[in-house]
């Protein structure tokens, strides 16, 4: 498993962190997706062979957050 660190921008509140937690965990190929909202920050663990970090930036960016 890879891990990654996306800085999000845009959220305001725990539905927030739910919302992207959610989203990201429902990847094939993620095996952990866990949002410090304190920090803004987006950490996940996923199997480069099944996803790209390119795609879960896009499941993100289409839950109406910026990954910066």
């Amino acid at each position: 498993m890879k891990e990654a660190i996306m800085n999000i921008k845009g959220m305001s509140c725990r539905s927030c962190v739910n919302k992207i937690e959610t989203s990201v965990s429902q990847v094939n190929g993620v095996g952990e997706a866990t949002v410090d909202f304190s920090n803004k920050r987006l950490h996940v663990k996923y199997d480069e062979n099944e996803v790209t970090i390119q795609q879960l930036k896009e499941v993100v960016v289409n839950k109406g957050y910026v990954v910066d």
